[in-house]
């Protein structure tokens, strides 16, 4: 475990320079994934519900078209909020890897000719890839994964709360 905070506490200050692009990447994402994945739904959920109730054509026919508009409308911005996030994701990881090379470099490039001379160039080398490497696999885990499962928990739960508030309630307290 010493080694995982030992490689967050060399990414850490080199992320926080990039810190409005770093948020910006989970606003984005969080907005782009309640768009697809739970607002888009509630909608075509409610085209099912006007088309099996029945009653008026015409209301019927309004009704459809009005939740058609919104999906319409929904998933452009759904995907400018996905395009957004990665040109963000590519900007803000090119930035920190550029900088990250430059630390391990920087760091490699402080220690003297005998340090050298005892290790394989080679393998330090591989080492500082692998660093910069890590900083990239924990940034997409963390976007893909973890990111991705909170917030579709949180805007699911909400729904649920809205769909039915005493089984959400239930489900909080236990």
């Amino acid at each position: 475990m010493s080694g995982f905070k030992n490689t967050i506490s060399y990414i850490k200050p080199v992320v926080m320079k990039y810190k409005p692009m770093f948020y910006g990447i989970f606003v984005l994402h969080a907005f782009r994934i309640t768009l697809n994945v739970i607002i888009a739904p509630i909608f075509y959920k409610k085209i099912i519900d006007v088309i099996s109730l029945g009653g008026d054509r015409a209301l019927v026919a309004g009704a459809l078209f009005q939740n058609i508009f919104f999906i319409v409308m929904l998933l452009p911005i759904a995907w400018i909020f996905g395009r957004a996030t990665q040109f963000y994701v590519s900007k803000f990881q090119s930035a920190v890897i550029r900088d990250l090379h430059d630390f391990s470099f920087q760091k490699l490039h402080g220690h003297s000719y005998t340090f050298f001379a005892d290790h394989f160039s080679g393998a330090l080398v591989n080492k500082s890839r692998k660093f910069v490497r890590a900083f990239e696999q924990m940034h997409d885990l963390l976007i893909d994964r973890f990111w991705n499962c909170f917030v579709l928990f949180v805007a699911a739960f909400i729904v649920f709360f809205f769909q039915a508030p005493s089984i959400a309630l239930t489900f909080f307290l236990s």
